[in-house]
């Protein structure tokens, strides 16, 4: 009586695992090639960034900076906010915008340890 629960209860386990597998083929057969070509990421060229900017003094920041990082990221971003600090006579700035790279370009500095 064991032996036939057991026999039982394998050939169940197979015909449910086979299922299944037949179920994930079908379900990846079904995908086009062309859907599976828009999810592929290219390396990324352009990335939306926002800089702080400190100035010396109360002054009007100007509205746009020109931004350029030693990982080969630049463009012209445009002022967000400003806001001066009487206690250490600063005019802080923050800019905000999407730089791009022409080539292939790093996502993020470089970390040593």
């Amino acid at each position: 009586m064991k032996k036939l629960i057991s026999l039982i209860g394998l050939v169940s386990l197979s015909l449910i695992m086979s299922l299944g597998l037949s179920v994930s083929q079908t379900a990846a057969s079904s995908v086009s090639s062309s859907s599976l070509n828009n999810e592929v990421t290219p390396l990324a060229n352009s990335r939306y960034i926002v800089h702080h900017v400190l100035f010396n003094g109360e002054v009007s920041p100007p509205k746009t900076y020109y931004y350029s990082d030693s990982l080969g990221y630049s463009g012209t971003l445009q002022l967000e906010w400003y806001i001066y600090s009487v206690y250490d006579n600063k005019t802080s700035a923050a800019y905000a915008g999407t730089v791009s790279c022409s080539g292939i370009c790093a996502m993020s500095q470089p970390t040593f340890e």
